[in-house]
C-alpha cells in the first residue's frame, strides 16, 4: 500500500490532475478509508519519564548479603558514642612528609641497604638467642649441621621457581660477602618460600656451594603493641573500608554516600578508609574525559563529605593512601595525603599501623596476596587455606611488603624500605586482595587478618564482614 501522507499539500505544490477524463477528480473512497485506517493504527508519542534512572550501583543484587563473618556469634553494639568516651588513636609508625620523593633516582646502594638490613635483622636476632654467632657462612664448606640466615630468590633476581636448581640463599654481607649458593628444599615435608622471603635453614653446605636444607626454623614474632589507653566504655566499633569509593559509570561516589549512611545508622568510633580515592583505573580518567582538577575532586566528593559526618556524629576518620590515587606520590610506601583532615580526619601513610583504643590495626592498601601468590612454592602434607598462608608471610617477615623483587605495579622505593618493617605484632591485619574475601584467625595464633576484596567492616573485635568491591557495598 501507498502511504500517503495525512497532512494537506499546499496548493502550489498540487500536481496537475490528469487530462484523461475518465480520471475522477477526487480519490476513490476506497484509497481515503484505507488512509483513515492506517493514520488510526498510529502509536501515541510516549511521554519522557521525569524519574531519573536507576543506576547500576541502586541496582545491585547483594545489597544487605553477608559474604564472610567471623565471631559472629557476637552482638553488634551501635550504642551511643556520648556512652562509649572518647576513643584514643594514633599512628604508630609513619612515613616522613618531609622527605619528599626523588624519581627514577633509586642507587643500587639502596636496594643492596635495605636487603641487607632485612637479613641482619633475623641473623642478630638468632646470636642474641644463643648467645654466639650462630649465623654461619653460605660460601664456606661444612660437613656439620649449621644454622644460615639469608634471603631466598632465583638465579637472576627475574625469575622464581621451585624446581630442582631453580632455588638460591642469598647472605648478608658481614656473614657471606653476598654470596649466593642453591637451596635444596627436597628433603622438607612441607615449606613454603618466596622471593625476598629471609629464612633461617638448619642444614649442611658438604660442597660450600649447595645448601642442602633439613629444617625451617620459624622466626620470632615481634610483641605486640602495649596500649597507651582503654576504652572506658570496654567497647569498640570500627568501620573498615576499601575503595575505590565511585562505580565505573561515572564519578558520583555513590558507594561512598551510602557508606556514610551505614556509618549515621551504625554509629562507629572509628572510620578507617583505605584508598583508592581518586582512582587512577577510573575509565574517566584513564581516557582523560575527567575535567574536575584531581584535588578538587577528592577534596569536594571525598574529604569534605567525610569531616562533615565526622563532626557531625563524634567519628574519628583515618584515611590511607594508595598507589592508584592519581592526586597522591605513586610510590610505595607513600606519605599521607598532603592535606589537613583537622582533629577528626588523621591522615596516615600506606602502609600503616594505627592503635585504635587498646587494638592494633595494620593496614596496607597494595595487592600483597595478589603478587605473592603466583611466585609462592609450596609444599605440605595437611590441608590449610591458602590466604591464610600468604597472610602469614606478612606477620613472620614483620614486613608489610615482603616480596623481592617487587610486581609490576608495585612502585616499590627500596630507599624508603625501612618504613614497610612492622613496628610490632598487629592484632587485626587489613590486606585488600583481588583474589578472594575471607576473615580467619592466622595460623600462628597470634593476629588476625581481615583480607578482603575492597570493602570491610569490623565491629567489636569479632565479626568482620567483605564484599568485592565497595559498589557492592553491603548495605
Amino acid at each position: 500500500m501507498q502511504m500517503i501522507s495525512s497532512r494537506p499539500t499546499p496548493s502550489r505544490f498540487k500536481p496537475k490532475p490528469p487530462q484523461d477524463a475518465e480520471t475522477p477528480a477526487v480519490p476513490p473512497r476506497n484509497v481515503v478509508a484505507d488512509v483513515t485506517a492506517t493514520l488510526s493504527l498510529s502509536q501515541p508519542t510516549a511521554k519522557p519519564s521525569s524519574e531519573p534512572a536507576l543506576t547500576s550501583f541502586q541496582q545491585r543484587q547483594q545489597r544487605g548479603s553477608v559474604l564472610v563473618s567471623l565471631n559472629e556469634d557476637l552482638e553488634l553494639d551501635g550504642g551511643d558514642q556520648a556512652a562509649k568516651g572518647p576513643l584514643s588513636l594514633r599512628v604508630i609508625d609513619a612515613v616522613s612528609q618531609v622527605l619528599r620523593p626523588k624519581y627514577m633516582t633509586e642507587r643500587l646502594a639502596d636496594k643492596v641497604a635495605y636487603l641487607d638490613s632485612r637479613i641482619e635483622e633475623f641473623a642478630h636476632e638468632l646470636e642474641e638467642q644463643n648467645d654466639s654467632c650462630a649465623a654461619q657462612p653460605l660460601h664456606i664448606a661444612s660437613q656439620e649441621e649449621s644454622v644460615y640466615v639469608g634471603r631466598v630468590c632465583g638465579d637472576d633476581d627475574t625469575s622464581f621457581s621451585a624446581a630442582p636448581g631453580s632455588v638460591f640463599l642469598e647472605g648478608s654481607l658481614r656473614h657471606s660477602q653476598g654470596h649466593r649458593v642453591q637451596l635444596d628444599l627436597s628433603h622438607l615435608e612441607e615449606y613454603r618460600a618466596f622471593p625476598g622471603q629471609v629464612l633461617p635453614v638448619r642444614g649442611v653446605n658438604p660442597t660450600g656451594g649447595c645448601l642442602i636444607a633439613r629444617q625451617l626454623v620459624a622466626p620470632k614474632l615481634l610483641p605486640r603493641a602495649t596500649p597507651a589507653s582503654t576504652n572506658s566504655a570496654g567497647s569498640l566499633s570500627v568501620i573498615i573500608a576499601v575503595g575505590p569509593y565511585t562505580t565505573s559509570e561515572d564519578l558520583s561516589y555513590e558507594p561512598l554516600q551510602e557508606l556514610l549512611k551505614v556509618c549515621e545508622r551504625l554509629q562507629p568510633q572509628s572510620l578507617l578508609l583505605l584508598g583508592p580515592f581518586v582512582d587512577a583505573d577510573h575509565p574517566q580518567i584513564a581516557d582523560g574525559t575527567c575535567e574536575e582538577p584531581f584535588d578538587k575532586l577528592f577534596t569536594t566528593k571525598v574529604l569534605e563529605p567525610v569531616r562533615e559526618h565526622c563532626m557531625d556524629h563524634g567519628t574519628q576518620a583515618v584515611m590511607l593512601p594508595s598507589t592508584r590515587d592519581v592526586h597522591h606520590e605513586p610510590l610505595f610506601p607513600q606519605p599521607p595525603f598532603h592535606l589537613d583532615g583537622g582533629g577528626d580526619v588523621v591522615m596516615a601513610p600506606n602502609p600503616a599501623m594505627l592503635q585504635v583504643g587498646p587494638v592494633t590495626v595494620g593496614a596496607v592498601t597494595t595487592d600483597v596476596l595478589r603478587h605473592l601468590s603466583p611466585v609462592e612454592a609450596a609444599r605440605s602434607q595437611r590441608p590449610a587455606n591458602r590466604m591464610v598462608s600468604l597472610a602469614s608471610h606478612l606477620v613472620t617477615q614483620r614486613s608489610f611488603y615482603p616480596l623481592y623483587p617487587a610486581a609490576p605495579g608495585a612502585v616499590l622505593d627500596t630507599s624508603r624500605g625501612a618504613h614497610l618493617r612492622m613496628a610490632c605484632t598487629p592484632d587485626i591485619l587489613i590486606t585488600p586482595s583481588d583474589l578472594t574475601s575471607f576473615a580467619k584467625p592466622l595460623l600462628l595464633q597470634s593476629c588476625t587478618p581481615a583480607v578482603h576484596s575492597d570493602f570491610v567492616r569490623e565491629q567489636a573485635l569479632g565479626p568482620i564482614w567483605c564484599s568485592k568491591k565497595c559498589e557492592d557495598a553491603l548495605y
